[in-house]
């Protein structure tokens, strides 16, 4: 598998990134905090806003020829955990939950040639440890990162005495179980054709709240992710098993693949860490069945089991009911 180079003009590479701000809901909060978006020198994005895209202007990294690979972990904030993934099992791209914001350099850093996106968790105020968010993590360039934050519940009464009186911790300790979501979009060559590959990164909390925080990724996914023409895959920390996901997949315009790979969890046999795809695409050299071999990792360094999985496209001769319901 490769990346292949974005059709860029001098003038745009020249540029070292475009932020378009979206819109986010939580008005009282929004007074006086205008979205903005910090990118450290080489490394990696931080992402400060309710709703955002950032285009990313960074050219071609390495090159890879030959399987697609990636690897995905809750890696409960062990920078050393994903970066060994990532080399130990050649993978392009890496998809990890529970990252803090101060290690994700840690893992730029450990793996040659990387670029990464974090998505805290915890908008708007970033704990001194740096928070708990998302990170994807590739070898080869980005073309856009969407992410949104997932509400989960708030103590309003200890939240308005912290804010009012500045108390950062206390503002953060206020929330209870914000996640975000982060969808990052690449031009890769699979088995030696060209397609867009949209990856999004989830983490999800249990019981009722991590209920309605699906409802919120599902709808998100139909937004962002029903395009026929791209490999649509998310991966993350569902704290729910395939069997448990599985009705809510099927309400969806498209049909979804729930991949059943085996215990992730180290603290039962459930499968509580899910790779789901798209299992058709149509690009311009005609209709491909998308195949992706997932298997669970071996090697310790989190509370979850990582996730190798493989890539493949099969060309076929099928109709456009293949992509819809």
């Amino acid at each position: 598998m490769d990346f292949y180079p974005l059709n860029r003009t001098p003038e745009m590479i020249a540029k070292e990134s475009i932020l378009r701000p979206g819109l986010f809901k939580e008005c009282f909060l929004a007074m006086g905090v205008f979205a903005t978006s910090s990118t450290f020198f080489g490394s990696f994005t931080v992402f400060d806003q309710q709703i955002s895209r950032y285009e990313s202007i960074t050219e071609i990294c390495r090159t890879q020829v030959g399987k697609f690979n990636t690897v995905s972990a809750n890696i409960l904030h062990n920078a050393d955990f994903a970066s060994s993934l990532m080399m130990e099992n050649k993978a392009e791209i890496g998809v990890f939950q529970e990252t803090r914001k101060n290690n994700v350099q840690r893992i730029v850093d450990a793996v040659p040639g990387s670029v990464a996106t974090y998505a805290p968790g915890d908008y708007p105020v970033d704990w001194s440890s740096g928070g708990l968010g998302n990170t994807t993590v590739s070898l080869g360039p980005k073309t856009t990162d969407t992410m949104r934050q997932i509400n989960g519940e708030v103590d309003s009464v200890d939240f308005l005495k912290a804010f009012f009186s500045g108390d950062e911790e206390g503002v953060a300790n206020s929330y209870k179980e914000r996640r975000a979501t982060l969808i990052s979009t690449f031009n890769a060559k699979i088995d030696g054709v060209k397609v867009r590959l949209n990856i999004m990164n989830i983490h999800i909390a249990g019981g009722d709240i991590g209920e309605r925080q699906m409802e919120k990724v599902l709808q998100f996914a139909q937004e962002e992710m029903n395009d026929s023409s791209a490999i649509n895959v998310i991966y993350g920390d569902t704290n729910r098993t395939p069997d448990e996901l599985k009705p809510e997949f099927d309400k969806m315009d498209k049909p979804w693949v729930i991949s059943r790979i085996g215990p992730t969890s180290r603290d039962d046999d459930r499968q509580i860490d899910q790779v789901i795809y798209q299992p058709y695409v149509k690009i311009k050299s005609g209709y491909y069945k998308v195949d992706l071999d997932s298997k669970v990792l071996s090697k310790k360094g989190s509370d979850h089991r990582a996730i190798e999985t493989s890539y493949s496209l099969r060309p076929i001769i099928k109709i456009d009911s293949l992509l819809s319901k």
